[in-house]
């Protein structure tokens, strides 16, 4: 049986969502990003969490390292500010002319804030110009 729950993006619920879930003996939580990983977490050191994805699970805070995450969470993780300047350098090499370009964040999110300062950089040593956007998650 497959028990499932939804926050709808009310992030503040999530904690709560996990705490349910946990009450009602479930044998592994399947979590959608490294936000739910983390509320999950919070709840339960005993039950196995499977994260779908996260920005970056180590500096989420959701596992101690890559080689050896420890605790009760495993999963996929995209390392999104490690791999942002490699983003930001095939983009150059895609348009050799690119002198200003649009990035779209959210700045709710502080592992957001380490991929936009990886982008940046890799930006000024290309020398383009990156514009950040922001958003708000609602």
């Amino acid at each position: 049986m497959i028990e499932s729950r939804s926050a709808e993006q009310r992030h503040n619920e999530l904690e709560k969502l996990a705490a349910e879930l946990v009450a009602s003996n479930v044998d592994v939580l399947v979590v959608a990003t490294g936000m739910t990983a983390l509320a999950a977490k919070r709840v339960t050191a005993a039950i196995p969490i499977v994260m779908a994805g996260s920005a970056d699970a180590v500096k989420q805070g959701i596992v101690a390292s890559l080689a050896r995450p420890g605790e009760n969470v495993t999963g996929l993780t995209t390392l999104t500010s490690e791999l942002a300047p490699k983003r930001v350098e095939i983009l150059k090499e895609a348009l050799p002319r690119l002198r200003k370009a649009a990035v779209l964040w959210c700045p709710e999110f502080r592992i957001n804030h380490d991929e936009l300062r990886h982008s940046r950089a890799a930006a000024d040593k290309l020398r383009f110009q990156l514009q950040p956007v922001s958003y708000r998650q609602d």
